[in-house]
């Protein structure tokens, strides 16, 4: 009887094993499954992707076409020859209410393109400028150094494999101050209302993902003041970003994010300024 009874377990978690869903190629974010023959698979699904006991990644399929699936990685690491299980508190599976249906459905064709995520960030930089001054024949360079205070909101979108598009919102507090040849204290301070679209590119996946960035900003001054330059000749500017920076998951819906750029102002005949800034602050996926 006992010897009946084991032969059947063993037979039935053969058949589970060999019916599993398996992950057979990672590219990036996106994985390749081979269904085994289970129909159960739906798109906008949510599965674990176990290699023996342990869990290595969280996905979400986002096509199904006959044997096959596709998938995003939504956390952790995924590995080929990974099983798919069952995600705890739902999300796997096919069925449900057309309402929870039609949710996946959403969610799938969102996927495709990549999920939005969005957050908030503050930010400190160390900015200079120079001013050349010509008064009464004579022209004098002054050289002002200062600080910057940001506080932005960003939304971060996939838009093919490791590419993506960081896009941003807030305002930036620029100052700086110097002293003329004769010992005359001089700044310049100015409140920006900003917007910046920057390209950013990850290194690697996994819960640590580190990205060069590129891109531009818009500066459009809200307030303003100077002793060197003409208050009505400070207007709306174009910046330019280079710099890196990383993400670095917290939980399934919050990661840290956090940059290092260095700000090109255009520079004109009598003014060169340059910020290098670092922010840092929570995004939260949608």
């Amino acid at each position: 009887m006992y010897r009946q009874l084991a032969a059947l377990t063993l037979f039935t978690l053969l058949s589970i094993a060999a019916n599993a869903a398996v992950v057979t190629k990672v590219s990036g974010e996106q994985v390749l499954i081979d269904l085994q023959g289970d129909s159960s698979f739906s798109e906008g699904g949510r599965y674990l992707v176990m290699v023996g006991d342990k869990k290595r990644a969280v996905v979400e399929i986002t096509k199904v076409k006959g044997a096959r699936a596709l998938g995003k990685v939504l956390k952790g690491t995924a590995v080929a020859q990974g099983t798919l299980a069952p995600l705890p508190g739902g999300g796997g599976g096919g069925g449900g209410s057309p309402k929870s249906n039609a949710r996946a459905s959403r969610r799938s064709r969102r996927s495709m393109i990549g999920s939005l995520t969005i957050g908030g960030l503050v930010g400190y930089g160390s900015t200079s400028q120079t001013v050349k001054i010509t008064q009464n024949g004579a022209t004098e360079d002054v050289s002002m150094t200062g600080s910057s205070i940001s506080v932005k909101g960003f939304g971060d979108l996939p838009i093919s494999g490791a590419f993506g598009v960081l896009g941003r919102a807030g305002i930036e507090n620029f100052g700086v101050a110097g002293n003329r040849a004769n010992g005359a204290a001089v700044e310049t301070k100015i409140m920006y209302l900003t917007a910046d679209v920057l390209l950013r590119y990850n290194l690697m996946e996994g819960n640590l993902k580190p990205f060069p960035l590129l891109g531009m900003g818009l500066h459009y001054p809200l307030s303003k003041s100077s002793g060197v330059l003409d208050p009505q000749r400070i207007s709306a500017t174009t910046l330019f970003f280079v710099g890196g920076g990383l993400n670095y998951t917290l939980s399934e819906s919050m990661y840290l994010h956090a940059t290092a750029e260095y700000c090109i102002f255009p520079p004109s005949n009598d003014v060169k300024t340059s910020l290098i800034a670092g922010r840092v602050g929570i995004g939260f996926n949608m």
